[in-house]
């Protein structure tokens, strides 16, 4: 295991301990929505997989470590099945997985990544 991975297997175990998978519907009412960091540690990191890669990002950016949010599909025919993860230097942070792993070992679809720091615009994969 390199250090990176390691590093990024702490934050994901840090993340998934605290966090609570509950669908944006069932707990908001609506189908997507997006939640900051002080909002989601006062609801116990109760939200979906934007809430897990959003609290990922916040403590890789706590430890220096830049990062990216990748909008996939989990499913490569089906919009339905989008899904959000945490990029770092190939690495994958998904809530859907126990260990972090390389994005070339997943079977998603990749469609678009956000840049490194916040406020940059999104940016279009090609597979």
């Amino acid at each position: 295991m390199t250090v990176r991975e390691r590093d990024l297997q702490e934050i994901k175990n840090y993340v998934g301990w605290r966090f609570n998978y509950t669908s944006d519907q069932e707990q908001r009412g609506m189908p997507e929505h997006w939640v900051d960091m002080d909002e989601a540690a006062r609801k116990g990191f109760k939200d979906d997989c934007d809430g897990h890669a959003l609290a990922a990002r916040y403590q890789c950016r706590k430890v220096g470590i830049p990062s990216r949010l990748v909008f996939c599909l989990t499913d490569k025919n089906d919009w339905n099945s989008g899904h959000l993860v945490l990029e770092v230097e190939g690495w994958i942070i998904d809530n859907l997985s126990t260990w972090v792993c390389l994005r070339d070992d997943l079977d998603y679809k990749w469609i678009s990544c956000s840049g490194f720091n916040k406020g940059d615009p999104w940016h279009e994969i090609t597979n």
